[in-house]
């Protein structure tokens, strides 16, 4: 695959620069989320340079990353709304209509500096699904955590999303 690190980095530190500090953590916070999925399911996919991508997209399309619960509850919410049936694609090294055409991939999420590579294209219909019903369940711990009556409850909830070790 057709790729450049250093138009990588530079697009990632324009998406940092928009947002100072925070998207890095937010992302930190996404992949420890799919990491901790993989450990509950070794068959459970989630790269975490497409969790990146994502994040990158809500960035453009405005998405706050101050608060870290928020902006993580938009990244499933996104996941969720979408059940990963938008397509991503990205125009700082290339143009829209450099895109291929919609191919029968499950998701289509393209690399920022290679039009013609869906960074998942390998991912099935059953994969995809995984991702979402993931997803789901996150977003519904975090929004009981928000209401939570208790901080030992609120930090069960967020174990779902970070995993047991979270102690809130």
């Amino acid at each position: 695959v057709k790729t450049s690190v250093s138009q990588h980095l530079t697009f990632i530190q324009a998406r940092k620069a928009a947002n100072p500090a925070d998207f890095a953590q937010v992302v930190r916070l996404a992949k420890w989320w799919a990491k901790q999925q993989k450990n509950l399911n070794d068959s459970f996919r989630f790269k975490s340079f497409m969790a990146e991508l994502v994040l990158a997209h809500l960035a453009d399309e405005g998405q706050s990353f101050v608060d870290y619960v928020d902006a993580l509850e938009q990244f499933f919410a996104w996941i969720v709304d979408t059940e990963l049936g938008e397509r991503v694609a990205f125009e700082d090294f290339y143009s829209a209509s450099e895109l291929p055409s919609p191919t029968a991939a499950a998701i289509e999420i393209f690399d920022p500096v290679n039009a013609e590579n869906n960074v998942a294209s390998l991912y099935t219909e059953v994969q995809r699904r995984a991702i979402v019903d993931a997803a789901e369940q996150a977003l519904d711990a975090i929004a009981e955590a928000r209401y939570a009556t208790t901080k030992s409850r609120a930090i069960e909830c967020w174990q779902v999303v970070l995993g047991k070790s979270f102690k809130g």
